[in-house]
């Protein structure tokens, strides 16, 4: 059983290798760490027996110099397994020191996981200032429970602050991670109850559709609007150049311009909105046919009879 309570501590805080005093590091090794060591130790021990008994090609060398690294490890950087109970003591108070210590410009959850900017700087800078502590604080944690097999024992994390009570905290627009938006218990506390019943609310319109008391009510209605087209008829205006004419009329519309009709040139009487070229003088329903009928004569068709009027004169 250990008794010297100044080894244990310096021990535990020694967390950096020191070239001049020629001192190694130490990381205590968790129980399961060290139960893989003592696996590993013991097959590399048996690979040297059946190469001594079978005479199989192994690697002596390497073999051997495996086998005094993991003994060296295990010898350095197990915890003590027996300690007297001053010694825990001992180490229960700085173990409270240095969590105090290091959960003091620890950032919270919250502000940790959604990343807002700046929060990578803070948290290197607070990692920088604290990682000597918090190498000792794992190794003393481990020195308490040497046995124990939980694999949080030395994990920082689990103490990790939390977003200071009475924020909302959890809606950040310029994070990675903006979240979504909420009321601190604050507002929800003296939020009115009869908010939102008497006016036009999303909620008071869901609660009326679930409960089929009739349609919501929705939006005024837009004001009708008289066709500029001559006709006076009345309508509901709707886009574009489109909102000033009725809706049979809204084809007489093209751009910004106002096309009247006219009559259709074959002489059928027929009043037609006007296109483009010489088929704006004729109705669309007639322009085949007034094309196509026998007693027409096309351009190439008159040329024709002009040659052959001047070969037979």
């Amino acid at each position: 059983m250990i008794e010297d309570t100044k080894l244990v501590l310096e021990r535990c805080a020694t967390v950096r290798n020191d070239q001049k005093k020629r001192v190694r590091a130490v990381n205590l090794l968790r129980k399961w760490q060290r139960e893989g060591f003592e696996e590993e130790l013991q097959e590399e021990k048996d690979k040297l027996e059946r190469a001594r008994v079978y005479r199989q090609g192994v690697d002596v060398g390497a073999t051997n110099q495996r086998i005094r690294t993991l003994s060296r490890q295990l010898e350095e950087q197990s915890p003590y397994p027996h300690v007297s109970p001053q010694v825990r003591d001992a180490l229960a108070k700085r173990e409270a020191d240095l969590r105090r210590d290091i959960t003091q410009g620890m950032m919270d959850r919250v502000t940790y996981r959604k990343n807002p900017p700046g929060a990578a700087g803070q948290h290197t800078r607070w990692h920088k200032a604290n990682k000597d502590k918090i190498l000792e604080w794992k190794n003393i944690r481990i020195q308490l429970e040497p046995d124990s097999e939980d694999r949080d024992l030395a994990n920082i994390e689990q103490f990790r602050p939390e977003m200071a009570p009475g924020l909302p905290g959890s809606f950040m627009p310029q994070a990675q991670i903006p979240g979504h938006h909420a009321m601190s218990p604050q507002a929800k506390a003296h939020f009115p109850e009869t908010m939102g019943r008497e006016v036009n609310s999303a909620l008071e319109e869901v609660k009326q559709r679930e409960s089929g008391n009739g349609d919501p009510p929705g939006p005024p209605p837009l004001p009708e609007r008289i066709c500029i087209c001559g006709c006076e008829k009345r309508f509901i205006p709707a886009y574009g150049m489109q909102r000033y004419f009725s809706p049979a009329h809204r084809i007489h519309v093209k751009g910004n311009k106002k096309y009247p009709e006219v009559e259709c040139f074959c002489g059928c009487g027929t009043m037609f909105t006007p296109t483009r070229k010489i088929q704006k003088f004729m109705n669309k329903d007639h322009k085949r046919a007034y094309f196509t009928r026998a007693d027409s004569k096309t351009r190439r068709q008159m040329e024709r009879e002009k040659i052959g009027a001047s070969a037979s004169a």
